[in-house]
């Protein structure tokens, strides 16, 4: 999904060059990519938290994440079996959400920042409390999450 959302972010913005066999979109065609691209993200954007797997996987132990984070002894015990490169997992959908971003009206990257606030704060409470596994490593972790915001720029 992210190459399809990328490659037509680069088709839109492209125009049409001499002796190129590649024809830049017309309006009509730009305004129905605009439809769809729209649709796709109003029917995902009630689900934005869950497309993680980490955050299913989360959701899927017995008491929560919190009982292994809740005592710092038992964090640090528990950190490779909370977070076993299940943040190396969520990349793609960083990135999906990167190109979501990109390609969207600032409506719509209010609500795509907005749902996914919460796993942007675990990602840094995760970094800073050493839960990441080094050889994920916290800059990874946060950089995504970073890079999605746009605050590296």
């Amino acid at each position: 999904m992210t190459l399809f959302l990328s490659r037509a972010e680069i088709l839109q913005n492209s125009k049409t060059v001499e002796g190129s066999t590649e024809v830049a979109p017309t309006e009509q065609a730009i305004t129905q990519w605009h439809s769809v691209r729209n649709t796709l993200f109003d029917r995902l954007s009630s689900d934005f938290g869950s497309l993680f797997p980490s955050a299913r996987a989360a959701a899927a132990l017995p008491l929560g994440t919190q009982h292994f984070l809740s005592d710092p002894t038992s964090a640090t015990a528990n950190s490779k079996t909370v977070r076993p490169g299940l943040d190396i997992e969520d990349e793609p959908v960083w990135q999906m959400f990167a190109a979501f971003a990109v390609s969207s009206d600032p409506e719509r990257q209010q609500t795509l920042l907005a749902s996914i606030r919460d796993k942007v704060l675990d990602n840094v409470t995760a970094e800073r409390k050493k839960l990441v596994p080094e050889e994920i490593g916290a800059q990874k972790l946060v950089g995504s999450s970073i890079h999605l915001l746009f605050l590296d720029c």
